[in-house]
């Protein structure tokens, strides 16, 4: 499935909460639909970072988010997501929950990170 489905974003929600997650990255998170749904259950200093590829639908989906008040919780980047995963890396961001919809290179960069 190429977007969040209601089934999907259920699962965001249950583990953002059973985490007591503050602080989330997504990747692939085309318009944003998953990224909201971690918003609404995150504390409200929480974080989630988004990284996605295409501009558009970053765009299209940020006119929804901002009309949710989680919606300012997310920060969105545009572009390849390695760059930004190995600046996290070396900066040990402390993210404790990622959702991801990736390839196989992300992950293996994201286990090898202490």
């Amino acid at each position: 499935e190429w977007s969040a489905s209601e089934e999907r974003m259920s699962t965001f929600r249950w583990l953002a909460s059973s985490l007591k997650a503050s602080r989330v990255l997504e990747i692939g998170s085309f318009c944003g639909a998953g990224a909201l749904a971690l918003a609404e259950f995150i504390p409200s200093d929480g974080e989630v970072h988004s990284l996605e590829l295409d501009p558009f639908v970053v765009e299209f989906g940020r006119r929804f988010q901002l009309k949710s008040l989680a919606g300012k919780k997310i920060t969105s980047t545009v572009g390849p997501a390695m760059p930004v995963l190995q600046s996290l890396a070396a900066e040990a961001n402390g993210h404790r929950f990622k959702a991801f919809d990736c390839m196989q290179s992300y992950f293996d960069l994201l286990w090898s990170t202490p």
